[in-house]
């Protein structure tokens, strides 16, 4: 059996191959954003269950960790290269089996926890802008710059251009059946 998005050290991505896996990633936001848009105001805030979070939290949840990776696109000097560790690249291939296989954990920073704040056109516009800054990255580095080390995740550390859109695509599909039943419950409610 082999998933290429497990890999602990996947091969660097083309840029033609990072931009089809940004297409399907947004493909997928735009279903959530649609999914929470569909729903009455009101239903966007109901959770499934005590420990669960509603449709509208699960979309926060996943704009912030997507800004939270990607930070560095949204910092004032413009991403830098950080150095990886044999640590670094092994818990990336930990945390994209978490993600693959639908383990349950605890949100991994403070950052990417949902807090109700933002409202819904608030967090479609920072998604908006998350992908716009990080396909004109792609679009704009070569080769060598995509494979720099300019991303991070709180577990995993530094992470490539290739690895940080595996990961947020692999995120993407992760939450996907939580989300579903999130959406079904407000629905229902």
């Amino acid at each position: 059996w082999y998933d290429p998005e497990v890999r602990s050290e996947p091969r660097p991505m083309t840029t033609e191959a990072l931009r089809a896996l940004l297409d399907d990633a947004d493909e997928r936001r735009r279903g959530y954003v649609a999914a929470v848009a569909a729903l009455p105001p009101d239903a966007r805030t109901v959770r499934p269950g005590p420990d669960s979070w509603s449709p509208l939290e699960i979309l926060e949840h996943l704009v912030l960790a997507e800004r939270d990776v990607l930070r560095s696109l949204f910092s004032d000097g413009g991403p830098r290269p950080r150095p990886r560790s044999l640590r670094n690249r092994v818990l990336y291939g930990v945390v994209m089996g978490i993600l693959r296989f639908g383990v349950r954990v605890r949100v991994p920073s403070p950052k990417m926890a949902p807090t109700g704040a933002p409202s819904f056109e608030e967090l479609q516009a920072m998604w908006d802008e998350t992908h716009a800054r990080l396909r004109s990255h792609i679009d704009g580095s070569g080769p060598a710059e995509l494979r720099l080390a300019l991303f991070g995740h709180p577990v995993s550390g530094p992470l490539d251009t290739g690895q940080a859109v595996r990961m947020l695509h692999v995120h993407l599909k992760h939450h996907e059946k939580q989300f579903a039943a999130a959406v079904e419950a407000a629905g229902a409610g």
